[in-house]
């Protein structure tokens, strides 16, 4: 049996069910500031993604920022990759 004959049976004797189920794909944004180190500073920001987040439920919304306050961008990516 050829190895392209025996993917194809293997298809057939497993059935469609058994392949790993595909992946979807969600929108998302990130808003990106400077970051201060008052925490009030960061007060605009996350009302405006809040407002966002409420109005745009088709998005998954993070703040980050670049210093000084939490998330780091990369934290933020990493949240919504774990989210999926």
């Amino acid at each position: 049996m050829t190895a392209e004959c025996k993917v194809q049976h293997e298809r057939q004797t497993r059935g469609a069910d058994s392949r790993p189920p595909l992946r979807t794909h969600h929108s998302a944004l990130v808003l990106f500031a400077h970051g201060a180190r008052d925490p009030e500073w960061a007060a605009p920001f996350r009302a405006i993604a809040n407002r966002v987040a409420a109005t745009r439920k088709d998005l998954s919304v993070k703040l980050a920022f670049l210093e000084f306050q939490a998330p780091a961008l990369a934290d933020a990516i990493g949240e919504l990759v774990a989210e999926g």
